[in-house]
């Protein structure tokens, strides 16, 4: 018996014509598309709620950062006006402000009456009465220290509020490892009196009372009167008087 010939199946008829179409004719295919679909999903939201942390925490931080600067330009601020107004009392209380040489070191002016005479220094300040060296962190509790205030006292009287009943405190001596160098400030003249003489050391002697002139010794009543018999005597000599 013949039979009739089944057409013969069309190749393009069984090809899906889209991916959507084959995870439709494909169920297990397109779960597993699906569970690929939401993990990228998970990751995208994950990513994105970092990001936003981030931000979040950059913004902070920055604004921390403003809020800082200006609590520390307002201390800043504080503490030059603190500092400006110590320097100007110890100015008045016989600190000496600095100056820097030539050389690179710091030298305070000791001279009196228009004369300088530089002494070097191991810091910007120099306190004259105590001999110690100061800078900005150490110069407001120097002055406001007992110490200080009663050598003040005696130095100059009616300076401090009150006299103390005992002597003087003695001078301890400058926290340097060399002794004060007197002398004229490096790279500068000086013009010495008649009856002061420059010792190789930098220091400068006073001839009539055999000591080291600073403005200390300068401004005793001992030290004028032994100058005025120095120079009389030197013009009596002269003159041709004997010894």
């Amino acid at each position: 018996v013949a039979t009739e010939p089944h057409p013969a199946a069309d190749p393009a008829a069984a090809q899906p014509a889209s991916y959507m179409e084959l995870l439709e004719q494909n169920p297990e295919l397109k779960r597993r598309e699906e569970e690929r679909k939401a993990e990228r999903q998970r990751k995208a939201e994950e990513a994105q709620r970092q990001q936003k942390l981030k931000n979040e925490r950059r913004e902070a931080w920055e604004k921390q950062q403003v809020k800082d600067t200006r609590k520390k330009d307002r201390e800043d601020a504080k503490w030059t006006r603190e500092v400006q107004a110590t320097v100007a009392r110890a100015l008045n209380e016989g600190v000496k402000e600095a100056e820097m040489g030539e050389d690179g070191l710091w030298y305070v002016d000791m001279g009196t009456k228009g004369k300088h005479m530089w002494m070097e220094v191991s810091d910007t300040y120099y306190c004259t009465i105590c001999e110690k060296h100061l800078n900005d962190a150490t110069i407001g509790a120097h002055i406001s220290s007992d110490k200080h205030t009663k050598r003040l006292a005696w130095a100059v009287p009616g300076a401090a509020p009150s006299l103390p009943s005992g002597p003087p405190p003695a001078s301890q001596p400058a926290p340097v490892s060399q002794p004060p160098v007197w002398g004229p400030r490096p790279g500068s003249k000086i013009r010495l009196e008649e009856w002061q003489k420059l010792e190789a050391d930098g220091v400068i002697r006073c001839l009539p009372c055999g000591k080291v002139y600073d403005e200390l010794h300068g401004s005793t009543a001992d030290h004028n009167n032994r100058v005025l018999t120095w120079l009389e005597t030197k013009r009596l000599q002269e003159q041709g008087a004997p010894p």
